[in-house]
């Protein structure tokens, strides 16, 4: 659910154009299939699911994996906005 401070006429016709820009989107392929934010049924747990299958692959065929992460929680708090 997104809130908009347009009134109903705007609501209506940017409803209209992200359908219409989802569906050219998806129908042609345009996204990398490592996309996982803001798409619908593609969350951050699918992404780490997807990590750790990658790394698991790999380590059972003995293969060299190195992981690099970093945490980004509260990075803009001390920003002065």
């Amino acid at each position: 659910m997104t809130i908009s401070l347009l009134n109903v006429g705007g609501k209506v016709l940017e409803k209209l154009l992200i359908d219409r820009i989802n569906h050219h989107v998806f129908s042609n392929s345009l996204l990398n299939k490592n996309q996982y934010g803001f798409l619908p049924q593609r969350s951050t747990i699918d992404a780490a699911l997807a990590a750790k299958g990658f790394v698991w692959e790999n380590l059972q065929q003995k293969v060299c994996v190195i992981l690099v992460s970093f945490d980004v929680i509260g990075a803009f708090d001390a920003v002065w906005w």
